[in-house]
Order: C-alpha cells, then structure tokens, then sequence
C-alpha cells in the first residue's frame, strides 16, 4: 500500500497498490491451477517409469525366467489387459513354451487383443 498526505488535513490516505487486496486473490486459483498440473504431471511421469520398468523385467522374466517366474509373468501381463499390447510378440513366443500351463496362460493374456 502506499501512503500519500492530504494537505488540507494531515491525515494519510491509503492507495491500493495493483497487486493487493481482490487482484492478489483473483490470482490464486491461477496459481493452484499450475501447482495442481504440475503435480499430476509428476504423478504421471513416475507411474510411467515404474510401469516401464515393470514391463521390462516382466519380459525379461518370461523370455529368460525359470517355469515359475514366467508363469507368473504372464499372470502379470494378463492383469495389464490392454495395457500390455508391447508384450504381444513375446506372449506369441511364449505360445511354444514347454509348459503347457505357460501356453494356456499366454493364450488368455492375448485374447482381449484379438477382439479389438
């Protein structure tokens, strides 16, 4: 605020300045708006990297893992659902596995992509 003197009376009047009062409070779900943005952007870029580092082991997992860990890799990319359309060609590979459980399972997890 500043301050200025009346001649007339020596009182002080006081002027808003252009940021204070209603035009400080005008700004402020501006501001939460980008903070709020800049949040869910945070948010998304590590739920991203953690999903793309789960993808890869669960890959890894199932092109080089032992019966169990590929077994429950394909669990795995059968819960991703559509989510696991990156893993289709390992899946297909997975179709060949010596294990008929493994076989069964990478069907089922390649089934919601054939109607689509």
């Amino acid at each position: 605020m500043r301050e200025s003197h009346c001649e007339s009376s020596n009182t002080i009047l006081h002027q808003e300045s252009p940021m204070s009062g209603a035009s400080q409070w005008k700004r402020a779900p501006v501001v939460w708006i980008v903070a709020v943005q800049a949040a869910v952007l945070v948010f998304l870029v590590v739920f991203y990297l953690s999903w793309k580092g789960s993808m890869s082991e669960l890959l890894w997992q199932l092109k080089h893992g032992s019966a169990g860990s590929r077994r429950d890799a394909v669990y795995e990319l059968t819960r991703m659902g559509r989510g696991a359309i990156a893993a289709a060609p390992v899946l297909k590979e997975a179709l060949e596995d010596s294990d008929p459980r493994i076989q069964t399972m990478a069907a089922d997890a390649l089934l919601p992509g054939l109607f689509t």
